[in-house]
Parts: structure tokens; C-alpha cells; sequence
């Protein structure tokens, strides 16, 4: 778990503040069979997540957030890790 807690720390941090303009069609990385606890109301349990340009753009079930992979996205599988919203901060 620490290590996805440093990929993702480190895409985040990386790029704060950063924002562009075009699709985000395709994810650059894509962690799937986790425990991601969003704190969010409309969907508080997940178990996959993408990341695409160093932000977080979609969270989900497995298979609707594995539909957005292309030939280039890195996928992670997190073995059932918990993740909350926190860890990733």
C-alpha cells in the first residue's frame, strides 16, 4: 500500500495547480481492485481509480473505470489495499 500511496502522492503533488485543455479520453494510469473510501456522498466506496495529466479524473467500479484505458495507460492492481482520500493528500 505505501508504495501506490507514493505513486499517487507523487502524480498529485506533482502537478497542483495545473490544468489543460484537452480530452481526457484515455487514462495515464488506472489502480484498480482497491478499497477507495472517497467521502463522498454520491459514491462513497469505489475500487478502481484513474489518473490522467497527474489528476485523479474518475473514480468507480473496476470495469467502468478499466473502460478507459488506451495502449499507454499503466495499470496497477492494488490487491484489495484500502485507500482513503486522506492518504492520498
Amino acid at each position: 500500500m505505501s508504495r501506490l500511496f507514493v505513486i499517487i502522492a507523487a502524480l498529485y503533488i506533482g502537478t497542483l495547480g495545473a490544468r489543460s485543455a484537452g480530452s481526457f479520453v484515455g487514462a495515464d494510469l488506472i489502480v484498480f481492485n482497491a478499497t477507495i473510501t472517497t467521502q463522498s456522498l454520491a459514491i462513497p466506496r469505489a475500487s478502481a481509480l484513474a489518473v490522467k495529466r497527474g489528476r485523479i479524473y474518475a473514480v468507480g467500479s473496476d470495469a467502468d473505470i478499466l473502460a478507459l484505458k488506451d495502449n499507454n495507460t499503466r495499470l496497477i492492481d492494488a490487491s484489495r489495499d484500502s485507500w482513503t482520500r486522506t492518504s492520498i493528500y
